[in-house]
């Protein structure tokens, strides 16, 4: 909230950063969710396909 103090632009939501190794995710959200999803998972396939 500090950086919007002066401004008479406020945010909305909440905002999340999210670390894995070198790489660095910034979420601006009203929430976030995190899930670990195995692979007997029926989304498995697709989740996976993001990562390849």
């Amino acid at each position: 909230m500090y950086v919007y103090q002066d401004s008479p632009l406020k945010p909305l939501g909440r905002h999340f950063v999210v670390s894995n190794h070198d790489v660095f995710y910034e979420i601006l959200a009203d929430s976030f969710q995190e899930q670990l999803i195995e692979p007997a998972h029926p989304e498995y396939g697709h989740v996976k396909s993001y990562f390849q």
